[in-house]
């Protein structure tokens, strides 16, 4: 499925006027819980964690899909991969508790959110709904909220080939 098509199946189940404020709270939450936990897997160059190469690869992703979006989130996709190896640098432990506790928090708040939409999401299981949460938290849910924020109320506006 294309972004272009998960974005337009993402927006029927983020109407909800607060879901979206939740959204807007809690994804880069949820982006900085999972760079964390990444960032607590070391990699064999020196200074380096499976934090990078996954954020350059979200970096790509969001480029092709949406150049206008994907360039407006890069800076705060950046500085969240920033914050994550900064933590990881006080140990795999630490980066695993703090990754954790900020992965929960914002799925927590998000599925709070879901609760008062009209659209609810059906998974497949358990590793449909893991798939679904990485590359929501990661790729879809930014290019959503800022394209919203570039097309105004409704969100629809396009930016670019997504």
């Amino acid at each position: 499925m294309s972004v272009r098509a998960l974005l337009a199946d993402y927006r029927t189940k983020h109407a909800d006027p607060l879901n979206l404020r939740l959204h807007v709270a809690t994804v880069p939450l949820g982006a900085f819980g999972l760079l964390s936990l990444f960032a607590a897997v070391p990699l064999p160059w020196p200074g380096t964690n499976a934090a990078q190469p996954i954020a350059a690869g979200v970096a790509v992703a969001m480029l092709v899909s949406d150049l206008a979006a994907g360039a407006l989130a890069l800076p705060a996709l950046a500085a969240l991969t920033f914050a994550a190896t900064a933590i990881a640098r006080s140990g795999p432990a630490w980066a695993v508790a703090v990754g954790l506790a900020a992965f929960v928090m914002a799925v927590a708040a998000q599925g709070a959110g879901h609760r008062r939409e009209a659209v609810q999401a059906a998974f497949a299981g358990p590793g449909d709904l893991l798939f679904r949460l990485l590359r929501e938290q990661l790729l879809l849910s930014p290019l959503f909220l800022v394209r919203r924020a570039l097309g105004g109320a409704a969100g629809t506006k396009e930016t670019g080939r997504g």
